[in-house]
């Protein structure tokens, strides 16, 4: 029982936190862009989700360079909220089989972080619900009720405001990728 009142309390938590982040957004809290290395957020949020994954049995693979300049400006803390919440997402979307955290250089001037999940996929009808304020597909509250349709808003908010692009390719009975395309800033290439 008191593991169960936990679970709810966290949950409540994170719905109040999600709120207040597209609040902030939406109500013109900038965020403070400082110079940070982007494969440390993915490889400390792909940490962070480990146990998650190997809880529910999943193969949980994460595909980052070792070398690279993947160095730019943004905010370390709404980045690293975003990338957490499309981990957590394919996690919790994908009852069996695995996900797959990348990161790549896609050109001199951008970044592309993926992950890939084998779950159920995307209906079409659904993918209009994508990244809107509430926004819930038919079948994500089956698998999490504790949903406010407000992380996908927050991540795009996110991504737009440091100039980059998010988007998703599903197909139905073989799983979604969610990416997140990003410039590198001109003057801190190497």
């Amino acid at each position: 029982m008191l593991d169960s009142l936990y679970k709810i309390q966290v949950g409540g938590v994170d719905s109040v936190q999600a709120f207040l982040s597209v609040s902030q957004f939406e109500n013109g809290n900038p965020c403070i862009m400082k110079e940070i290395d982007f494969k440390d957020i993915i490889s400390e949020a792909a940490s962070q989700l480990k146990m998650k994954a190997e809880n529910k049995k999943l193969e949980y693979i994460v595909d980052i360079p070792t070398e690279g300049n993947f160095t730019l400006m943004g905010d370390k803390t709404y980045l690293s909220n975003a990338v957490l919440n499309l981990i957590d997402n394919a996690i919790r979307y994908t009852p069996k089989g695995s996900v797959t955290v990348g990161l790549s250089m896609v050109s001199n001037n951008s970044v592309l972080f993926s992950v890939k999940d084998t779950g159920k996929g995307i209906t079409e009808e659904d993918k209009k619900l994508l990244f809107t304020k509430y926004g819930h597909g038919k079948n994500s509250r089956e698998v999490n009720v504790d949903s406010n349709g407000l992380g996908l808003y927050l991540v795009k908010k996110v991504v737009e405001a440091h100039n980059g692009k998010v988007w998703e390719e599903s197909e139905l009975g073989k799983g979604t990728t969610f990416f997140i395309k990003l410039p590198l800033n001109q003057s801190l290439k190497a």
